[in-house]
């Protein structure tokens, strides 16, 4: 299977994460080592059914409070996570600016942190702004 080329020094790319997906495909290839911003423009949201979050989460109302152990990365509820590939280590994207320093190269994957049944009640979708730093 092909990847997507790496980001350059400098470059950037813009990308849309599904709340409904349980793996957004980003088209950002990183690279093991290198330094990368990650950035959500303020004022975005999601719905967990009818459950409103930003890309930091939220802590999770009713059997959510009861049913923790369900979400996919021990983050809160709904958060943006990412990882690269499928079987690496889930991070906490959430809102604002986070910089990322990959341990293996890979396609940076992201989804809302959900259980991993419920995709299907999710709607909306988070812009999410990729840079290589160096």
């Amino acid at each position: 299977m092909q990847h997507p080329a790496p980001l350059a020094q400098g470059q950037s790319l813009e990308t849309t994460v599904q709340a409904r997906l349980p793996w957004n495909a980003t088209g950002a290839y990183l690279l093991r080592g290198h330094r990368y911003r990650l950035s959500v423009p303020p004022g975005q949201t999601w719905l967990d059914a009818h459950i409103e979050s930003g890309p930091e989460g939220q802590p999770g109302q009713g059997i959510q409070r009861l049913a923790g152990w369900l979400r996919r990365a021990p983050f809160p509820w709904f958060a943006l996570v990412g990882a690269i590939g499928p079987d690496g280590p889930p991070f906490l994207i959430g809102s604002g600016v986070a910089e990322f320093r990959p341990a293996a190269d890979g396609e940076l994957l992201c989804y809302a942190n959900d259980a991993r049944l419920f995709y299907g009640n999710n709607h909306g979708t988070m812009r999410l702004l990729i840079t290589r730093l160096e």
